[in-house]
């Protein structure tokens, strides 16, 4: 039964529950990003070059707290897509990570 997700992000969040195949699609030139996480750890990375930017929210102490802003959570396919958005972006500051470590991050702070 497919998982719906709302931001590039989710996939690995959901990654941390159970498997998932995902699929994202770079927003600078569309490209399709391919993701898959199995028991916590990405195992598919396609391109192997993506990048994550994300928006964090919640207390980051409280794992039932922890999460993205979708609407400024994006995976690009590489970093010149990355910096062209970035460009024109006037979101929340946010950083930017590898997904694998991303996905770190996100396990680290549901275990707090």
């Amino acid at each position: 039964m497919p998982t719906f997700v709302n931001c590039g992000a989710d996939i690995m969040l959901t990654g941390l529950l159970q498997d998932v195949e995902g699929k994202s699609r770079c927003p600078a030139c569309d490209r399709a990003i391919r993701l898959d996480v199995e028991d916590g750890t990405i195992k598919k990375l396609e391109p192997s070059g993506a990048l994550l930017h994300y928006v964090s929210c919640g207390a980051g102490n409280d794992s039932s707290e922890f999460g993205v802003i979708c609407d400024s959570t994006f995976l690009f396919d590489r970093e010149e897509c990355l910096d062209a958005w970035k460009a024109g972006y006037m979101g929340p500051a946010g950083r930017v990570v590898t997904p694998m470590e991303f996905l770190e991050e996100a396990s680290a702070a549901r275990r707090c």
